[in-house]
């Protein structure tokens, strides 16, 4: 029998084995005028996401705003960077809820609806990342882009 999981679900799973935090405490984490300090460091962090992504460390580096050279110097994850990171995870467990196994290959494929452009290369901005969970969205309410 197949297992369903729902959509929060999902994100709930892949934010945790990624980021070690459950959503209350990621919550809490963001949310709070307190700095904070992870088990999990910035490089463990970068990987799951590349992985979970199917791209590069420097590709991955660059949808959190962060430089190689930071990464190198800096283990810590800081605030911004988990914000990034929790944004990336909800729009992947959107479409990973219907594609499955295939959804890091729709992120990498050019995508009409988006000018032929990958729907990944637009996830480093806000903008970008609005207009691929408007693709999502409508792919989702059963509308041919």
């Amino acid at each position: 029998m197949i297992e369903v999981i729902s959509e929060e679900n999902l994100n709930d799973k892949i934010l945790a084995d990624i980021t070690g935090l459950s959503y209350h405490e990621l919550d809490t984490l963001l949310t709070s005028d307190a700095g904070f300090r992870l088990e999990q460091n910035a490089n463990n962090l970068v990987s799951g996401l590349s992985k979970l992504f199917n791209i590069r460390i420097k590709d991955t580096s660059r949808l959190l705003g962060i430089s190689e050279s930071r990464l190198s110097r800096n283990k810590q994850i800081d605030k911004t960077m988990l914000d990034k990171a929790e944004a990336l995870i909800s729009i992947y467990s959107k479409v990973a809820n219907v594609l499955a196994d295939e959804a890091a290959t729709w992120f990498n494929t050019d995508n009409k609806a988006l000018e032929n452009k990958k729907p990944l290369d637009l996830l480093d901005t806000q903008y970008g990342q609005g207009k691929v969970e408007n693709i999502i969205d409508a792919l989702l309410h059963g509308s041919y882009l």
